[in-house]
């Protein structure tokens, strides 16, 4: 059907580029069969988001973005606070340590 679409549409150019008049009406139904054609063609064209290979584009893009999320989740309620809490234990056990020192020698 699409190249008989095709040879008909490619027939009503070359008519319009030579500037005929139609006179015949087969001629008239033959361009008004076309219009009709390519416009159900145009109503009825079943549009795709993505390709294939954008579609597995898109995928990795959503994993990275997903995986970098629940990171960032994990840093802030678990590893950060670990390690602020680590450090303010490690420096209040040297302040006690320094503080026993000082008074063994005095």
């Amino acid at each position: 059907m699409g190249s008989i679409v095709t040879q008909i549409y490619t027939n009503f150019l070359n008519i319009k580029k030579t500037n005929r008049i139609l006179k015949d009406k087969s001629e008239i139904l033959c361009c008004k069969t076309i219009f009709l054609i390519v416009y159900l063609q145009r109503k009825t064209k079943v549009h795709t988001m993505f390709d294939f290979d954008q579609y597995l584009g898109f995928l990795a893009f959503l994993s990275i973005l997903t995986l970098g999320f629940w990171l960032m989740i994990f840093l802030l309620t678990f590893a950060v606070p670990y390690w602020v809490v680590g450090s303010a234990l490690e420096h209040f056990k040297e302040k006690r340590d320094a503080k026993k020192a000082k008074a063994e020698q005095a």
